[in-house]
């Protein structure tokens, strides 16, 4: 599931940093879950980490 979304977050706004990767590492699976609906909603990278730093556990 973790490989699938970063193959998906990546293909949508290119290569993600280290601290997105590790962020998205550190998930727990409900919140890959989370996650993997959320994306649709993102524009932009910036999107996807200020969603991945509110959900840092």
């Amino acid at each position: 599931e973790r490989s699938l979304l970063l193959r998906q977050l990546e293909r949508r706004f290119g290569k993600l940093t280290s601290n997105e990767i590790a962020l998205l590492e550190a998930l727990n699976s409900q919140d890959l879950e989370r996650l993997s609906e959320a994306i649709w909603d993102f524009n932009t990278s910036e999107d996807l980490l200020n969603w991945l730093q509110e959900h840092d556990n």
